[in-house]
């Protein structure tokens, strides 16, 4: 995945974190934010995972 849509993706997903929501969920709403920017380009969002 490209560095920047990393830094961006992991920025989203501490935000939601720290505002209180629940990991699985911060992890989710990131990964669909992400989805909607960049409907043609999954390279930027499709690889993350979430291990628990």
């Amino acid at each position: 995945m490209p560095d920047t849509e990393t830094a961006e993706f992991m920025q989203l997903f501490y935000k939601k974190m720290f505002d209180g929501k629940a990991i699985d969920q911060s992890f989710y709403e990131a990964q669909m934010l992400m989805k909607n920017k960049y409907k043609k380009e999954p390279y930027k969002w499709a690889a993350w995972i979430l291990l628990r």
